[in-house]
């Protein structure tokens, strides 16, 4: 869990970078929502298969969608595309 604990706080810190400035890494909230989506399909698939129970990956799965979707909603118009 650990390691899990360790990407999340790096992906807070390269988020927080990116908000800092938005005109520059306005374009990377495509990278932000699919990541967030990615996570959640990644904890529907572990309590699929007994891993983990819905207790556990409920509350994350809301959080990551809901975050997907402001991040979408809030980026700078015109940035659909990497770059």
């Amino acid at each position: 869990m650990s390691g899990w604990g360790t990407s999340l706080i790096g992906v807070g810190i390269i988020a927080l970078a990116a908000a800092s400035d938005v005109a520059k890494y306005g374009g990377l909230a495509w990278a932000f929502a699919l990541g967030l989506l990615l996570s959640a399909i990644n904890l529907v698939y572990f309590w699929a298969t007994g891993a983990y129970t819905l207790r556990t990956v409920l509350a994350p799965i809301v959080i990551n969608i809901v975050l997907a979707v402001w991040i979408w909603t809030a980026r700078p118009k015109g940035s659909v595309t990497p770059g």
